[in-house]
């Protein structure tokens, strides 16, 4: 599969190969019995996000009236279908790399059964979903056959670049200046879309553009991994340590003093997991500003004029 534009080919011909591959590829995928459910899962999300930033590259040229809002107005549903199960696999990932740390490993360990379970998703259901994924998909194939794009020269495709370009600037300048979770996640989508447009330019601009996916692809995973942070933290909250406990005294009885201990222990390992969650996701900030600021330094309207398409 190629993810990006090749010389010698019509846009349009190039949008709807790539768009055809990407599909074909999530297909693949989700009927192979061999692969895990969660990297099945994680695939076809990653197919959708491709096909929303490709979409999102080549709408300003589109000669088909509706189509591109209509082709994101299908994939933002079909994504829907995915994301409970793809959040708590995402949960469980994130709570085993927190475990990773010496300081933390068994912290996590005593609180893992209760907020990040095996599988919430059961399989009958992750199956059914994985069916109407499919079924979308190929809906949407036969519709991105039918794209057609205005123009026809490298250049044309400027315009969504810098559109997206100037977004992910925005709201850089708004993550930063707030510093709030849902602000962060916002810039975090838009450098994603921002990374598949130099990678799908890459092969029109002589590989020039191919540093800035590599770099705007190192601060996505940034961005997402503060996410998941977040998500973690949340579900913390949620469901151990919080509450008041009853002492001993109160409940009478062993069973209900080892109880206790048992709360009191679980509480302390979850504060203790909190301040690690915030302190890496202070680290992640951190690096994310440096980054951020040294890849959107420009202004949009320099960025478009110095694009070399």
């Amino acid at each position: 599969m190629s993810y990006r534009f090749r010389r010698g080919e019509t846009l349009g011909a190039g949008a709807r190969r790539i768009a055809r591959e990407v599909i074909d590829h999530a297909l693949k995928c989700l009927t192979d019995g061999r692969m895990p459910a969660e990297h099945r899962t994680h695939e076809a999300r990653k197919a959708i996000k491709r096909l929303r930033g490709l979409v999102r590259l080549i709408g300003p040229e589109a000669a088909t009236g509706a189509l591109p809002a209509k082709l994101d107005r299908g994939l933002r549903k079909t994504a829907k279908l995915l994301a409970a199960s793809r959040d708590e696999d995402v949960l469980r990932e994130t709570l085993a790399a927190v475990a990773r740390d010496e300081k933390t490993h068994a912290d996590a360990e005593t609180v893992a059964a209760r907020i990040a379970p095996p599988d919430r998703a059961t399989v009958a259901a992750r199956q059914r979903a994985f069916g109407r994924v499919m079924e979308e998909l190929s809906g949407i194939r036969r519709d991105f056959g039918g794209l057609r794009l205005s123009g026809n020269r490298p250049e044309d495709l400027k315009p969504g670049y810098v559109e997206t370009y100037r977004a992910s600037r925005k709201r850089m300048k708004k993550a930063l200046a707030t510093r709030k979770d849902a602000q962060l996640h916002r810039w975090r989508e838009m450098v994603k879309y921002h990374g598949y447009h130099a990678g799908l330019l890459a092969n029109l601009d002589g590989g020039r553009l191919a540093a800035r996916r590599d770099r705007s692809r190192t601060l996505e995973e940034l961005l997402g991994r503060h996410h998941d942070l977040v998500l973690l933290e949340r579900r913390l909250d949620a469901v151990a340590g919080t509450g008041k406990k009853k002492s001993a005294k109160d409940k009478g009885g062993k069973a209900e003093a080892k109880a206790a201990i048992s709360e009191a222990a679980e509480a302390a390992s979850a504060a203790r997991l909190r301040r690690r969650i915030r302190r890496l996701r202070r680290e992640a900030e951190r690096e994310a500003e440096r980054l951020g600021k040294a890849l959107f330094a420009t202004k949009a309207s320099r960025a478009g004029k110095d694009l070399p398409l």
